[in-house]
């Protein structure tokens, strides 16, 4: 009688380990195919938007590949500037931050001191930010020129509808 007992619980036990490995099988296979699905979209998606960039420079009578080498060169003009641009808010955040730790260490919670300043904080962390944008803003108006004029002298497309 022991032994029987001691066989039905070995069988359910390796039921049990049987039909998990199936699940984790199953589990791998179901996000296998839904890390494949997203990465057909994302195909899909770029494809699209290619198209429909080209189609675009159709419509404005402009040769894509033209359109697309100074979509490049604005890309590379307006690097630099975006780069300053990000540090010097990220300056700005983290001046922000420390200000409002500071704070709330000084004052009581929902105090009016505690409010203006923290208040104080955001409008110079909002200023900062403001100084950051203005000092490419220029260079970033150039990019945009430059762009511009280059789209300008692109020849139009071989076919046109």
């Amino acid at each position: 009688m022991k032994y029987a007992v001691f066989v039905s619980c070995l069988f359910i036990l390796f039921s049990g380990v049987l039909i998990n490995a199936e699940a984790v099988r199953s589990q791998d296979s179901v996000g296998q195919c839904i890390k494949n699905a997203k990465e057909d979209y994302k195909d899909c998606k770029d494809t699209c938007q290619d198209n429909f960039q080209a189609q675009k420079d159709i419509c404005h009578k402009v040769d894509h590949s033209c359109a697309t080498a100074c979509g490049a060169s604005l890309e590379q003009c307006e690097e630099a500037p975006m780069t300053t641009l990000h540090a010097c808010k990220s300056g700005c955040n983290t001046t922000l931050t420390g200000a409002v730790n500071s704070c709330r260490s000084q004052f009581a919670k929902g105090t009016e001191k505690r409010d203006a300043c923290i208040d104080l904080a955001q409008v110079n962390a909002f200023l900062c930010r403001d100084e950051c944008r203005e000092g490419v803003s220029d260079t970033l108006k150039q990019c945009r020129t430059a762009f511009r004029n280059c789209i300008s002298l692109c020849p139009p497309p071989a076919t046109t509808r």
